[in-house]
């Protein structure tokens, strides 16, 4: 996880914002070194000004970026200052609270205009992962933006170009040759299975998989009803007793789903995926795919797989 700069905005310390605001905007009328001069100068000016007001901690603060870590497992640093705990830190970047909130306010939007009606009213989706791994197996095309395929090279080790002659069959996108900030592909299959998918039935990018993984079964073609959920719901091999069909590579499905006809509107168990982070996938899943490009997919040959 690499690290930058932000800075924590407080009212009470306007001057000192204010200083750096004039800062910037005539460094930017400046060139080479009278930009520098001007900015530096006038930057300790506002750090003194800070200093005078007896302020806790210095103006500029060192903040993790965001990643798609667990946030226990991000750290956030401050100059001055030790926080104790995760949520103390993360009170001293408004920036990311702001980005945050405003997430929220999107969700909340779909979740008004454009999430299932017959969802409404419900607490939870009956949904437990049980890793059977079948889902990587089941016949199907899977897709990756160029923001995925940057994330899941890194966890690889790879350049973008080499992930994309070693694991992709299809390019989507304006441009013949594959380009690293605008073409999707199309992940090729070992077998019947997904080219990730390794010897222990574990993904091998599990922390950079595509949203089309990372969101299933809360896909929409699966929850616009009742009926479609249920349908997508299979039996575990050693439940001889269940009406409900097999798993097959052809037809596929997901032993970790239960169907919603035998249970209450408020859930089944404790293991049901409450609502709110059903409509996060949901929406994380529509999102993803409005950006799809409707371009014809078009085989990659080593002549343009490569730089």
């Amino acid at each position: 996880m690499t690290e930058g700069f932000s800075c924590a905005f407080y009212p009470k310390h306007f001057a000192s914002y204010l200083l750096l605001f004039i800062s910037l905007s005539l460094s930017l009328q400046m060139t080479g070194k009278r930009r520098l001069a001007t900015y530096v100068a006038v930057t300790l000016s506002s750090l003194k000004l800070s200093t005078s007001l007896q302020l806790r901690r210095p103006l500029f603060v060192r903040v993790a970026t965001r990643s798609s870590a667990p946030s226990s497992s991000r750290r956030t640093i401050h100059q001055g200052s030790s926080p104790s705990t995760q949520e103390e830190s993360e009170r001293y970047d408004p920036l990311q609270e702001a980005l945050r909130k405003s997430e929220e306010r999107a969700l909340d939007n779909f979740i008004e205009q454009e999430a299932p009606d017959w969802l409404q009213g419900r607490k939870g989706m009956p949904f437990e992962c049980t890793a059977c791994g079948r889902c990587c197996k089941t016949q199907g095309d899977v897709y990756m933006s160029p923001e995925e395929i940057q994330k899941a090279s890194q966890v690889l080790g790879l350049k973008p170009n080499d992930f994309v002659h070693e694991y992709a069959s299809h390019a989507l996108g304006q441009s013949n040759d594959f380009d690293e900030t605008t073409t999707w592909i199309r992940l090729r299959e070992e077998g019947q299975s997904c080219v990730f998918l390794d010897g222990d039935g574990k993904c091998g990018i599990y922390e950079a998989r595509p949203h089309q993984c990372r969101t299933y079964p809360f896909w929409p073609n699966l929850l616009k009803s009742a009926k479609s959920w249920d349908e997508e719901c299979r039996r575990k091999d050693e439940d001889n007793e269940s009406t409900l069909p097999p798993w097959t590579p052809v037809d596929g499905g997901c032993e970790g789903m239960k169907t919603i006809e035998t249970l209450p509107m408020d859930g089944g168990s404790e293991t049901d995926v409450p609502m709110r982070e059903v409509y996060r996938q949901l929406f994380e899943y529509v999102t993803s795919d409005k950006r799809f490009p409707k371009d014809t997919e078009r085989p990659l040959s080593p002549t343009n797989k490569q730089e």
